[in-house]
């Protein structure tokens, strides 16, 4: 019998499979190679951090380190942001992080507004728009300054108050920082040598919190420079009256109101978390968040806080506790939201910082400046780099204020008759 003039079913089927299979295998060829940050693995840890995240709560996860590998910058399609308010706060490493932005705005030339003498903006009074000494201003032949011009960055001592400072800090991203409570009393307690406002004793912390309300009276009778934050400091400096520290409808209200207006606050006891938050905030790069340790307080200037002591400390200071409670929430928020990349570009950034200290200090050989903490001494001809590095925010201020003045860039006067000239 011929065969008949068209194809049999089966075998047309068995060419329609095989150019499914080819088509196939062809699509699968051609897709990306998965990235393998994107399921964990038992020996790096690094993965999604909504799964690192799920048994441990706020507590970092020892998996978000990683490895001490160079990988490659996250923060590679963005433009770098160079304003920038930086809300600094007594004792919670916020120098440290003053003088890494200050580096950054005299590096790139950009305008600070600075006090006209020392160094802080107003650590007593909540910053006020009519304290920048207008008189000073030079005609130099150049864009002559202006509210409308304003300034770039500010990272002195200065209480926040958003409405005033909006007026100069135009597009301004606003940052600070906080620590825990008891350890942030303790160090200002000890550094800024509260106990001699206090009758003597061999435990003044001790004995400061027997009866911390007659003592803190005590100490504003003084002219103790801490005198003022010696309750609820964090918030203070927020801006917050002493008188509205009580009034817990108050300082929630204020604690929601930072929360709104603030682009990011960082934690202390979570340093370099915060900076790598900070550097995808801005789109700034690895180097420019690099630091060297500004010191660690000597022994005759700490103690060890105990259990009781540490409960009476977070009494008294109740309202900061709120504050950094919800904080350190909102914290690691953000460290989720930063996606699987966190984990490496926090492992980058710490492994550059121990090259950094290994290639500029001296660890053998202390700076023995402030008899209150221990600092390493730079290697002998350190290069400019490591010279940046190690500058101070004093130090900084005033080649930033040198810089302003010749500029005919205002600065900040704490005199109640700024216009009227005065010495440096």
């Amino acid at each position: 019998m011929p065969f008949p003039s068209h194809p049999r079913p089966t075998f047309v089927l068995f060419i329609i499979a095989v150019i499914f299979v080819i088509v196939s295998i062809s699509a699968i060829l051609s897709l990306p190679p998965v990235a393998a940050n994107k399921k964990i693995s038992k020996d790096t840890g690094r993965g999604d951090p909504e799964l690192l995240f799920q048994a441990n709560g706020n507590t970092p996860p020892e998996q978000l380190k990683g490895p001490r590998i160079s990988l490659a910058s996250s923060n590679t399609k963005c433009v770098p942001h160079q304003k920038l308010v930086f809300l600094k706060t007594h004792k919670t490493g916020s120098t440290t992080l003053a003088s890494i932005i200050q580096r950054y705005g005299y590096l790139n030339n950009l305008t600070f507004l600075v006090p006209h003498r020392n160094h802080f903006v107003n650590y007593q009074r909540i910053f006020n728009v009519d304290k920048i000494n207008l008189t000073e201003v030079k005609d130099t032949g150049k864009v002559r300054w202006s509210f409308q011009t304003g300034y770039d960055i500010l990272t002195n001592h200065a209480r926040y108050n958003r409405s005033s400072m909006d007026m100069v800090f135009h597009d301004a991203r606003y940052i600070t920082i906080l620590r825990e409570p008891s350890a942030q009393f303790e160090s200002a307690f000890y550094y800024f040598e509260i106990w001699r406002s206090i009758p003597r004793s061999r435990e003044p912390l001790k004995l400061f919190m027997e009866d911390p309300e007659l003592h803190f009276r005590k100490v504003m009778q003084t002219r103790q420079y801490y005198k003022d934050s010696m309750h609820n400091q964090q918030l203070f400096d927020l801006g917050m009256s002493h008188d509205d520290m009580d009034d817990d409808d108050k300082v929630k209200r204020k604690i929601h109101e930072i929360d709104a207006e603030f682009d990011l606050v960082m934690i202390t006891e979570y340093y370099d978390e915060s900076l790598i938050l900070l550097r995808k905030l801005l789109c700034w790069s690895m180097n420019d968040i690099l630091y060297l340790a500004k010191g660690t307080r000597t022994p005759d200037y700490h103690v060890e806080v105990g259990p009781d002591l540490r409960t009476k400390i977070q009494t008294w200071n109740k309202a900061d506790v709120w504050l950094y409670k919800h904080f350190n929430e909102t914290f690691w928020r953000k460290v989720r939201s930063y996606g699987p990349e966190f984990g490496k570009d926090l492992a980058e950034f710490r492994a550059r910082l121990a090259a950094t200290h290994d290639s500029c200090c001296n660890s053998t050989r202390m700076n023995a400046r402030d008899r209150r903490v221990m600092l390493f001494s730079l290697k002998n001809n350190p290069s400019v780099w490591c010279k940046h590095l190690a500058r101070g925010d004093v130090d900084y201020t005033r080649l930033i204020r040198e810089r302003m003045t010749q500029r005919g860039i205002p600065t900040y006067s704490s005199r109640e008759h700024h216009g009227r000239k005065q010495n440096s």
